[in-house]
């Protein structure tokens, strides 16, 4: 397949300050990931593959939600989705995870959760859309074997698709640590509740090797700390799709602050 190499979606090269979060990547392959999925030519896949990423059968995005995975992909592969609780951000997310799959063939997936029962929940997400993740949360000797075996399958060809959910205290372990480094390109990470990543320390255990970045929050900006903001927007990319609130037809919808107020009975924004 040939990709136009005036194709819009580029990333820029990183100046002096750029150069920590960008290091040990080659540009060149995210440019072109990027250009073929925006091509719409699709990758030779087997959606119907065990745990590989498959649309659940009658899901259909809402039109905020299809903003938000065209402005990702505007964004050459990087991005900081602002979106509100209860908006589909993990649906979202996954629904980016198997566009990726179908026009490049998206190798592994990973999702990175502040709590022990996000990562649960993002199990349960991921069931639906037919992956078998991996839950790395609890005791080394549950995943790691698990992590290393399947991912030597990715880079040998004897596995189609990886998908692992971690906390950000696993994140940061020698034993989740010493696996990253054989990551294919075609792997997409996935910061959820991202504003818990901004801390140093976590920051700098993201990938370097990863280029195409994802992060989720309703609240990406860290009160008091424009430092651990930058560092966030620095590492998954600027924040996207600030004002995507969805029709609730069920419950009162307020994007600005609720406040109750003395009688229970009546609420406003």
């Amino acid at each position: 397949m040939s990709i136009d190499s005036k194709s819009t979606y580029r990333v820029q090269k990183s100046t002096s300050s750029q150069v920590s979060t960008t290091s040990g990547f080659d540009f060149t392959s995210i440019n072109r990931l990027v250009a073929v999925a925006e091509s719409q030519v699709c990758y030779q896949v087997d959606p119907e593959l065990p745990g590989c990423p498959q649309l659940p059968e009658h899901l259909e995005l809402r039109s905020y939600q299809q903003q938000a995975i065209s402005n990702w992909f505007k964004n050459q592969g990087r991005g900081t989705l602002k979106m509100a609780t209860g908006s589909g951000k993990t649906i979202t997310a996954l629904a980016i995870a198997h566009q990726l799959y179908q026009q490049i063939g998206l190798q592994v997936l990973i999702v990175i959760c502040p709590f022990r029962h996000l990562v649960n929940q993002w199990g349960r997400e991921c069931e639906k859309f037919n992956l078998q993740p991996i839950l790395a949360c609890e005791s080394i000797h549950k995943w790691q074997g698990k992590f290393s075996h399947q991912l030597a399958k990715i880079n040998t060809g004897q596995q189609k698709f990886l998908t692992i959910i971690t906390t950000n205290e696993t994140l940061i372990t020698p034993g989740f640590q010493s696996q990253l480094k054989y990551l294919p390109d075609r792997t997409l990470i996935i910061g959820d509740e991202v504003h818990n990543l901004g801390a140093k320390k976590r920051e700098a255990s993201l990938p370097r090797n990863v280029g195409l970045r994802l992060a989720l929050s309703a609240t990406p900006e860290r009160h008091y700390d424009e430092i651990g903001t930058q560092n966030i927007i620095d590492y998954f990319g600027d924040i996207l799709s600030t004002r995507i609130y969805p029709q609730r037809r069920d419950r009162l919808w307020c994007p600005r602050p609720l406040f109750i107020l003395s009688d229970p009975r009546r609420t406003h924004c």
